[in-house]
């Protein structure tokens, strides 16, 4: 982990210092068992398996976003969060209609990059600076 980090502050410090604007992406939310989406004819269980909850995905995020957070704050550098974009008090959303959002536990679907994107439009809009919109 240590490593992880030296080497994550010397690369933003390598992007500074060259003037380069530098706005980190943090990850999405983990753990949505995207197969679980999928109709079937059949179902075992009455249970909604196609759901994450809020907090299993704060806890499956560990550590995560509490160190990142105050890390950059105190760099002063920029950042997106999807987590508040994905994730309600309740639960996180897994699925648009008949689209699945999650391609595995931890990679959203192409479908699901571009949902993100359609909600986070403005947000990403500032962080790409007047240049960029």
């Amino acid at each position: 982990a240590e490593q992880f980090w030296d080497s994550f502050d010397k690369t933003i410090r390598y992007y500074e210092q060259r003037g380069k604007k530098v706005v980190v992406f943090l990850a999405p939310p983990q753990g949505v068992n995207p197969r679980a989406c999928i109709i079937r004819p059949v179902r075992l269980t009455n249970q909604n398996i196609c759901q994450l909850a809020s907090e299993q995905a704060k806890v499956n995020d560990g550590p995560y976003r509490e160190k990142m957070l105050p890390y950059l704050a105190n760099r002063g550098t920029r950042f997106f969060d999807p987590f508040p974009i994905l994730c309600g008090n309740q639960l996180c959303t897994v699925v648009d209609g008949q689209y699945v959002l999650w391609s595995d536990v931890g990679h959203m679907s192409q479908y699901g990059g571009q949902y993100l994107a359609r909600r986070a439009k403005a947000e990403l809009s500032i962080l790409a600076g007047p240049d960029r919109q």
